[in-house]
């Protein structure tokens, strides 16, 4: 997406220039921006190899010649824009994972919060990790509890929609904030992620893995603030659903009758 926004930004700029221009395409990364089609004309781009890059025109360009000449200036602006917008994207995400780390959380709640602003929306926040997860990497190594991470984040990521974050906070520890979602939908939610790391078999570990969660929110957040203060609640009540056991998901306050009538769904 951050590729995209990139090109679609270099379009907008070229077009005053290039009356023409419909389309831009970076083959390398397999992005292109602009018009589907058809195109009329095309010209190349050198980039870091041949025929790297294209501009797509509905027409003959009316000077071929100055496009010519400002060739070099756009690669070289297209290296930069495109260098940068992978160096923002390692910024915020998680090497090991791919999702968000705690930057990028940082970085996109404030965007949730605003649209649930306008929208009148809740959000709910739910901090997770494996159970006994030091257990795995004491008895089979780092490259295994790298693997359970992993295993982890795939089953987020497919339960992210388009306005969800997927994050790996630190460590054995990640968040999934919830768009659009009471405590009762998170719950239910996170419920089905159980069940799915439940079913996971992970070659060499004997024994079943299992999830612990702790929910907070499920209302309209006013401020990061607001934020800041769901995430340690719900880091609580992560806490409390370790000393009951484990294997739980326990929203806030999880001492309530609110609870009892979670557990019942």
């Amino acid at each position: 997406m951050a590729t995209w926004v990139v090109l679609q930004s270099v379009l907008q700029g070229l077009k005053p220039l290039l009356g023409d221009l419909v389309g831009l395409e970076v083959r390398s990364v397999t992005f292109r921006a602009g018009q589907s089609g058809p195109y009329l004309h095309t010209f190349e781009l050198t980039l870091e190899q041949p025929t790297e890059g294209r501009l797509y025109f509905s027409g003959p360009p009316k000077d071929e010649r100055g496009l010519e000449a400002l060739a070099p200036l756009l690669t070289e602006r297209l290296r930069l824009s495109l260098t940068l917008s992978e160096w923002r994207s390692k910024a915020y995400t998680d090497l090991l994972t791919g999702l968000l780390n705690r930057r990028g959380f940082e970085r996109q709640i404030q965007r949730l919060i605003r649209l649930a602003g306008e929208q009148g929306k809740p959000i709910t926040l739910a901090l997770l990790d494996i159970d006994r997860f030091k257990r795995v990497h004491d008895t089979y190594g780092h490259p295994v509890g790298d693997e359970v991470l992993n295993h982890l984040a795939e089953l987020l990521r497919k339960a992210s929609r388009n306005d969800d974050l997927a994050v790996r906070m630190g460590g054995e520890e990640f968040a999934l904030v919830l768009f659009g979602a009471d405590l009762e939908d998170a719950y239910r939610v996170l419920r089905r992620i159980q069940s799915e790391v439940r079913a996971l078999s992970i070659h060499p570990i004997s024994w079943p893995l299992t999830l612990s969660a702790g929910l907070a929110g499920g209302k309209t957040p006013t401020s990061m603030a607001t934020a800041q203060r769901w995430l340690e609640q719900a880091d609580q009540a992560l806490y409390e659903a370790k000393q009951a056991g484990r294997d739980r998901v326990y929203p806030v306050p999880p001492s309530n009758r609110l609870l009892e009538d979670f557990l019942e769904l």
